[in-house]
């Protein structure tokens, strides 16, 4: 591999200015507009995807275990892939790893939308023509993508940004993930709607579209200017890939904050989120409810949702941020707690909006003090781990999945989902007041330290 000549790291910007403008302040960078442009074109289409596979899955095979497995499979490189792009991240020129990736997405999801034309006009090959297994491949395809080049596009943000306009960087780019959420299915949908019939009316055109945004996150890549500012030569003859992963897993392991942040990660995917699959049998058997109740309730998470994220960029100057992540973080835990126990479908509707509200608040800004206190040279392996924390999402399902089934045995199927998911709340809550006890700096932390420190050494508890 041929050494690059480091260019010089980006020059230290005016301090972050009080107010909306200070909150807006990453806008200010045109590098980091081109990449919260890439991002909002890529997880609207991402969002569009995952709506219309599972329906054109469910119209192929009225099978819902198959249309689980295909939207499952997107998941699974997510447990390994990761630590291969934190890796890379951090040996490779970041901005080159987003070129290929995106390209390589476009690439996959063109291939794909030709196959559903191939299906719907039955022209072509047999094996080309669209079916329900060709999306547990592209899935998987996507998958391992996504796991070599999310690492790359989360270091990438603490590359382009100094200390004063990361935070404010970090906020924004979590709006870019969470609003797509609500615009990515509404538009799926509402096409599917407007347009009426079966997938061979719908399919080709809508996968094209998806295609056509992720072309456009790609050619906005492109468009990025920025240089690395890391000795990234002396670092690919330092040691091998291998020793690059164990020196990454070093660095967190002897940093109480780093390795709280990732521990608190961690239980936000098992815990403060692990029955939420349950949502559909809480709407039916605990509300006594149908698809429209599921779909009120699931439309009530995505608004909290997307009020935490604006939440925290409103707050971004606010001092005291380690306490005011302690109180939202056992907020989110007793919103949880309370909605297992209702069985009003407004009261359900307000109480899980309410969490979800704090959930975003809370992991919005636990990936904000990571992507703050990673050293540049290992941020990639570091943020790594943030990529490593969706992927466990499978394993929550399997482990509260059989938690409740067991419960619902013992108690019925209403009262069984309602003790799984007050169990969850209360395991959060403990491990948040365990982290926020036996680590001091986590609740000490303000606004002020995160504007001035630099990467922190070693610390201890």
């Amino acid at each position: 591999m041929t050494s690059e000549v480091p260019s010089a790291p980006p020059p230290e910007e005016p301090p972050l200015r009080p107010g909306l403008r200070g909150t807006l302040s990453a806008f200010e960078v045109p590098n980091f507009r081109w990449l919260f442009a890439s991002r909002v074109s890529s997880n609207i289409a991402r969002q569009m995807r995952v709506f219309l596979r599972a329906w054109m899955v469910l119209e192929l095979t009225d099978s819902p275990l198959l249309m689980g497995l295909v939207v499952s499979s997107l998941s699974w490189p997510m447990l390994v892939l990761p630590f291969v792009g934190g890796v890379m991240a951090d040996r490779m020129d970041r901005k080159r790893i987003l070129q290929w990736t995106e390209s390589l997405l476009t690439v996959l999801w063109f291939m794909t939308a030709l196959s559903i034309v191939f299906g719907a006009m039955q022209i072509g090959p047999e094996f080309l023509r669209v079916k329900w297994w060709h999306f547990i491949i592209t899935s998987f395809l996507s998958g391992v993508i996504q796991s070599i080049g999310r690492p790359g596009h989360q270091s990438m943000i603490g590359s382009i940004m100094t200390g004063n306009r990361l935070p404010s960087a970090v906020a924004l780019d979590s709006i870019s993930d969470t609003w797509p959420r609500i615009a990515g299915p509404s538009i799926a949908a509402g096409a599917i709607w407007m347009v009426g019939g079966p997938w061979q009316h719908w399919g080709p055109w809508l996968f094209m579209l998806t295609a056509s945004l992720q072309g456009i996150t790609a050619l906005s890549i492109f468009m990025m200017t920025w240089q690395p500012g890391m000795n990234v030569a002396k670092m690919r003859a330092s040691m091998s890939a291998w020793g690059d992963f164990i020196e990454g897993m070093t660095v967190i392991r002897g940093n109480s904050l780093l390795l709280s942040l990732v521990g608190l990660g961690f239980s936000i995917t098992l815990f403060a989120g692990g029955a939420n699959f349950l949502l559909p049998v809480f709407a039916r058997d605990v509300l006594g409810g149908d698809a429209a109740t599921f779909g009120l309730l699931a439309t009530a998470q995505t608004i909290g949702s997307s009020l935490g994220s604006a939440g925290n960029v409103l707050l971004l100057n606010l001092s005291n941020r380690g306490r005011l992540l302690l109180i939202v973080g056992l907020l989110n835990a007793v919103g949880i707690i309370a909605f297992s126990q209702s069985t009003i479908l407004i009261l359900s509707a307000v109480l899980i909006a309410f969490a979800s509200m704090a959930n975003m608040f809370f992991s919005t800004s636990q990936r904000m003090l990571l992507q703050r206190f990673a050293p540049n040279e290992a941020r990639g392996r570091i943020m790594a781990m943030d990529a490593f924390q969706q992927g466990l999402h499978p394993i929550g399902v399997l482990v509260w999945g059989s938690i409740a089934l067991q419960l619902q045995r013992h108690y019925g199927t209403a009262h069984g989902t309602q003790v799984t998911w007050m169990f969850a709340g209360i395991l959060y809550a403990t491990v948040i007041i365990g982290f926020f006890t036996f680590v001091p700096r986590l609740r000490d932390f303000g606004i002020g330290e995160m504007r001035t420190s630099t990467s922190p050494g070693p610390t201890k508890t």
